[in-house]
């Protein structure tokens, strides 16, 4: 029983990871520029195989970056 959680729960995430992905997609380069993204990072994430956590890649992209574009306004 606990592998078939496991699994489900899985499956879910990468559903969820796929939907973010999708709505990111559909953003302009200017506003994924914005949140310190570029459209090769979105068409990377989406290329992952299916069990790999495709939101941890982005994280990590954007962090390498340091601030994004208009992150010290916020501050």
């Amino acid at each position: 029983m606990f592998a078939f959680t496991v699994f489900v729960a899985s499956c879910i995430r990468a559903f969820l990871q796929r939907q973010a992905l999708s709505e990111l997609a559909r953003l302009d380069d200017r506003m994924l520029k914005d949140i310190g993204l570029y459209r090769a990072d979105i068409e990377t994430a989406e290329s992952l195989p299916l069990g790999s956590d495709r939101i941890a890649l982005l994280v990590s992209r954007r962090a390498g970056r340091g601030p994004a574009r208009f992150a010290h306004r916020y501050c």
